[in-house]
This record gives structure tokens, C-alpha cells and sequence, in this order.
């Protein structure tokens, strides 16, 4: 929803993020029980991604995240994680609710 910043000669270009779509896998590296209260998951992540309309030209990127997830046992969740773009060279914070059915 915002713009990307570049500086090039001396002179701060702006132009906008095409989106991304990408596929791989995630997976749990320590996982830690604190039932009945809540679960707490390191987890991360692998993925190829490829940007799509890129006034760049598209490529594809590989990424590499990782996020803290914690979950009630009722499937409530929040999480909270880091990802760089390889080729891109972007770090992106996230974070966000989920439910576990």
C-alpha cells in the first residue's frame, strides 16, 4: 500500500511495489506447551516468490522468514515474525491473528 523508496544519483525515486505471489513451507523449530493456557511455536519459513506487473521486469526470489506464534488450545493465535527477500532485498516485519480450526 506504499511506496518504494530507492535512491539512485543522488535522487530518491519512487515507485510502487508490484505484488508477489510465492509456494513453499513452513515448519516448527521448537515448539514449548504451556497447556492449559497456550502453545508458543518458533517457526520458519522457505519460499519462491515471483512478482507480478514489476515496472522492473518480474523475477523470481527465494525468502526466508521466521515468526513467534502463539495459540490457545481453543484454535485462537498471534504472531509475530521477520522476512528477507533475496534479490529483493527486503526485510518485512509481520504480524497478524489466526484461528486453528
Amino acid at each position: 500500500l506504499t511506496t518504494e523508496k530507492t535512491i539512485q544519483d543522488g535522487v530518491i525515486l519512487e515507485e510502487r511495489v508490484a505484488p508477489s505471489t510465492g509456494l513453499g513451507g513452513r515448519f516448527s523449530l521448537l515448539q514449548f506447551d504451556f497447556r492449559p493456557r497456550a502453545i508458543l511455536d518458533l517457526q520458519a519459513t522457505i519460499l519462491v516468490g515471483r512478482t507480478i506487473g514489476s515496472t522492473q521486469g518480474d523475477i523470481f526470489f527465494p525468502l526466508l522468514g521466521g515468526r513467534v506464534h502463539v495459540s490457545r488450545p481453543t484454535g485462537f493465535g498471534m504472531y509475530l515474525g521477520l522476512t528477507w527477500a533475496f534479490q529483493k532485498e527486503t526485510l518485512a516485519l509481520f504480524y497478524g491473528v489466526s484461528h486453528r480450526f
